[in-house]
């Protein structure tokens, strides 16, 4: 997208379904910046990417396909969706306008 800084589609020295240690290092490489996000983006920008970490158990990794949950609804304890996702999160919203613009995530 104009004006955006972020990357959408792979990165070079990163292929698809690469894997970090942590966030942290996945932060440190580019590749996904927030720390604590599961989704890099907003609505107005679109997300360019997703992390699959362990924290809902309703994710799914298959390799080629993931099930993601998204970000919200999740009971802390459980770790499992208790409530559905809203368009209104920002990671959310900006999966839509990923989807809707047709970028890369």
């Amino acid at each position: 997208m104009a004006g955006s800084s972020k990357i959408y589609g792979e990165i070079t020295g990163y292929p698809i379904g690469s894997t970090f240690a942590n966030r942290n290092i996945a932060s440190k490489s580019g590749v996904h910046t927030p720390t604590m996000q599961g989704i890099s983006g907003n609505k107005d920008e679109g997300a360019n990417s997703i992390v699959v970490s362990g924290q809902y158990v309703d994710d799914k990794d298959f390799g080629e396909e993931i099930f993601y949950t998204g970000m919200g609804g999740r009971d802390l304890k459980t770790g499992r969706q208790v409530k559905d996702q809203s368009i209104d999160q920002h990671g959310n919203a900006g999966l839509v306008t990923s989807q809707n613009q047709g970028l890369p995530v």
